[in-house]
């Protein structure tokens, strides 16, 4: 059962990953403006990370409360995704 929780719980986790990151990849015009406070290639922290993630997953269930995830400019290829 515990295990069971634990697999469902990293199986949610990778999916809100996931659609964060598809989220951050928007079409980009010309007159686009990136206004994340990751904008200009900052790196997020694994705590900024895990509360953004945990803010747009309460944003989808209800979007009245959390905040959609904006990740736009921010460098992903250099934090690790443990604990998230």
């Amino acid at each position: 059962m515990v295990i069971s929780v634990i697999k469902n719980k990293n199986l949610i986790s990778l999916v809100a990953l996931i659609l964060l990151l598809l989220s951050s990849f928007s079409v980009y015009s010309k007159d686009y403006v990136c206004n994340s406070k990751f904008s200009g290639g900052h790196v997020p922290t694994s705590k900024e990370l895990k509360n953004i993630v945990s803010e747009h997953l309460e944003w989808l269930r209800n979007e009245k409360k959390g905040g959609k995830a904006n990740l736009c400019e921010a460098v992903l290829s250099e934090i690790s995704l443990d604990g998230i």
